[in-house]
């Protein structure tokens, strides 16, 4: 029935279309022209996070491009003072992280054990991966080994107390593929970034299993969020009808705000990032070694004409951002720091509560996201006329959007 049912993949692309400089559209069609062309966007889009408020003036000097300094530890501390020409809402964001690692103080555990190396016994050996060579079938080869595998893990273990990842990890094939069928506007294809197996399995690892574990064992998730274990995207439309039904039913004004963000992973900062991901738990250098591979990437581009002969990306002084589609530390990534963002967008009071009539429990609710799909539910209060909640609906958005800007944009 898979076979059956599931979408045709998108192939690489053999043409791309821009727009020059006059607003006309371009469209290339050889090796060169493709290549160029989408590598310059995708430079650009990756650094689209290099204009938040955390990297400017003071607030880039203390947290750098990583958030892997002191004042990381002060903010942490409750010892930090931010700069006179900070940001305030980058501020605010600072003291919500701080409020949220209050509330568990744990540290993850990131080392790795033959127990964990097990799951490659299972693995996909046709899963597309590393720029190296080295794919899914050396690693479940290995992983029935019990000498390979205390290999493997020693390894990973070495490299994530030294913090610095293995030269290889710093590069990657990046495939492009159209949202839409036969589309070739070089904005509506997505860039997947294909790591390197071993590291993108420590991500998961890390990210995706430990660090959601400890979330969800400390309730630190909101019930906001509906991409994570548990949940779908289904529940979250249901809830939203079933908030409109209510609101209806007791005769309230409400508005449902389409508040979708525009490159989602792609333009994400990695100090609002970081700071985020420790405020859950994750040690520096589990977060460093993340973003140094993603800072200094050197991108392979995989179009309908073979891989690139020459790679593009960032450095250490002029680095690249984004969590990179197909990371397996993006999807919890972007968790920790939508929790940090609704928390804050609630300390403006915009939720609106809803009363169970025979439980009495009270559930504060204040937007439905899905990853990047946000609908944002304000209701009107009792005393408020239409006006009034207009303006209330026009101040939500305008703080969302300062928020926004905060993590990247």
């Amino acid at each position: 029935p898979l076979k059956v049912f599931r979408g045709k993949k998108s192939a690489p692309p053999s043409r791309v279309e821009t727009i020059d400089a006059e607003g006309n559209p371009v469209v290339y069609s050889d090796k060169h022209g493709v290549e160029s062309a989408a590598s310059e966007h995708l430079l650009e889009r990756f650094k689209t996070a290099r204009t938040c408020p955390f990297e400017e003036g003071g607030l880039h000097e203390d947290f750098a491009f990583k958030a892997s300094t002191q004042a990381t530890d002060e903010v942490f501390n409750g010892t930090y003072v931010p700069p006179e020409d900070a940001d305030a809402t980058a501020v605010h964001y600072l003291e919500e992280a701080k409020l949220l690692w209050d509330e568990h103080q744990t540290i993850i555990d990131v080392t790795f054990t033959p127990k964990d190396y097990s799951w490659w016994q299972t693995a996909r050996e046709k899963t597309e991966s590393s720029k190296s060579g080295i794919h899914f079938g050396h690693y479940k080869a290995q992983s029935f080994s019990k000498l390979l595998t205390s290999i493997q893990v020693l390894k990973l273990n070495l490299v994530y107390k030294r913090g610095r990842p293995l030269r290889r990890w710093l590069h990657a094939l990046t495939l492009l593929l159209a949202k839409k069928a036969g589309g070739s506007s070089i904005d509506k294809l997505r860039a997947i970034c294909l790591l390197e197996a071993d590291c993108n399995w420590s991500f998961k690892v890390i990210f995706a299993k430990k660090t959601m574990a400890n979330a969800n064992d400390h309730d630190l998730i909101p019930p906001e969020l509906f991409a994570r274990s548990g949940t779908s995207a289904t529940q979250g439309c249901f809830a939203r009808i079933m908030w409109c039904d209510v609101n209806r039913t007791l005769n309230n004004s409400f508005s449902v705000q389409s508040c979708d963000l525009g490159q989602c992973y792609d333009a994400i900062n990695h100090v609002a990032a970081s700071i985020a991901l420790q405020s859950f738990g994750v040690p520096k250098k589990a977060v460093d070694i993340m973003h140094t591979v993603l800072q200094e990437m050197q991108f392979w581009l995989r179009t309908a004409f073979g891989d690139s002969d020459v790679p593009f990306g960032g450095s250490a002084l002029d680095p690249t951002m984004g969590e990179g589609q197909g990371s397996g530390a993006a999807p919890p990534t972007f968790t920790s720091m939508s929790t940090v963002m609704i928390r804050l967008l609630k300390k403006h009071g915009f939720h609106s509560e809803l009363k169970g009539s025979w439980s009495d429990a009270i559930i504060c609710i204040l937007a439905i996201l899905y990853v990047d799909d946000i609908d944002m539910l304000l209701a009107a209060l009792s005393a408020q006329d239409n006006d009034e909640f207009i303006e209330m609906v026009q101040k939500a958005i305008t703080e969302w959007g300062k928020i926004v800007m905060v993590t990247g944009g």
